[in-house]
């Protein structure tokens, strides 16, 4: 569960950013000479600009979250669950020569 939201609000950081991004190149292409962050027609419609810019902020993470949500299932749709005691689930060994050690009851320290 915290992997799941850990990809959720990075991808709507990512939304937020990419949403910026295209705003700011539409402004800089449509040659309006200001930062427009939201379509004309929000504003009217949401009582006012700062509401307009929230709006667009929400939206734009809540569909950065579910790109970054469903990419990631997709992503992983094709894998096959692995058992939780399969050797894929083993610690990482801390020493190179520990888990040799380890396999032949040496302890750690006698390695020489």
């Amino acid at each position: 569960m915290k992997r799941h939201l850990k990809i959720a609000l990075d991808g709507a950081a990512k939304g937020v950013a990419v949403q910026y991004l295209a705003t700011l190149a539409a402004s800089i292409c449509l040659h309006l000479g200001y930062f427009m962050p939201y379509p004309a027609f929000l504003p009217e419609t949401v009582d006012g600009e700062l509401q307009a810019v929230i709006w667009m902020a929400a939206l734009s993470a809540l569909l950065g979250a579910g790109v970054a949500l469903a990419f990631r299932s997709v992503a992983h749709a094709g894998r096959k669950p692995v058992p939780p005691h399969s050797p894929q689930h083993a610690h990482p060994v801390s020493h190179p020569h520990a888990a040799q050690h380890h396999e032949k009851g040496t302890p750690p320290s006698r390695m020489r």
